[in-house]
C-alpha cells in the first residue's frame, strides 16, 4: 500500500465505524472497505486541489503539478475524529 492508501485510514475507519452504526454497511467476508475509501478520500482532496481556481477567496491555491498536489496532500492531517458538532 502506499501514501494514497494509507493518508487517510482514520477517515475511512471513522466512516465504516459510522455507515455500521447506522446499518449502511455490513463486512464481505469479514472485511471492510478501508482501503477504498481512504484512496477515494486522498482523490477526491487531490480532485479539489487540482480544480480549484487559483485564488477563491481566502484559499490561494494553484499547486499545479501532480507532485505538487501530492505534497501538499502529504503534509494535511488524517481525521481520526469526527468535528465536536458531528459527534452523537
Amino acid at each position: 500500500m502506499d501514501e494514497r492508501d494509507n493518508h487517510f485510514m482514520g477517515f475511512a475507519k471513522l466512516l465504516v465505524a459510522d455507515l455500521e452504526r447506522q446499518g449502511f454497511l455490513t463486512p464481505v467476508h469479514g472485511v471492510y472497505p478501508y482501503t477504498l475509501i481512504a484512496r477515494r478520500a486522498y482523490d477526491l482532496l487531490y480532485f479539489l486541489l487540482d480544480e480549484a481556481p487559483l485564488h477563491s477567496g481566502s484559499f490561494d491555491v494553484g499547486y499545479g503539478s501532480p507532485s505538487e498536489i501530492n505534497e501538499v496532500i502529504g503534509f494535511l492531517p488524517d481525521m481520526t475524529t469526527w468535528p465536536e458538532s458531528e459527534q452523537e
